[in-house]
């Protein structure tokens, strides 16, 4: 079986290094979710360590900036945002 967690871990890491920490919780969540449900190969344990590496980032970033909400990203977005977007919404489906 292919390795098809790496379509929901590298979007997660990418919107790590964006600074939506949230959304990529919610990634790795969702892929822990499928993970258990044999939707995906991958192990829940790999998600879960992105979780808590997620939220320590956080911490770290929180207290030196403020995460910018949703509504400031989406001004901001590119068109490799939109792909991304469309993407992963797709693998929602």
């Amino acid at each position: 079986m292919q390795n098809t967690s790496d379509l929901y871990e590298r979007p997660a890491v990418i919107l790590e290094k964006k600074h939506r920490f949230k959304e990529a919780i919610e990634m790795c969540e969702k892929a822990i979710e499928l993970i258990k449900d044999d939707k995906i190969s991958g192990t829940v344990e790999q998600f879960e360590k992105r979780i808590s590496k997620i939220e320590d980032r956080m911490k770290v970033t929180s207290s030196t900036e403020p995460e910018e909400d949703k509504k400031s990203f989406s001004l901001k977005w590119n068109p490799k945002d939109w792909v991304l977007s469309a993407g992963l919404n797709l693998l929602a489906l």
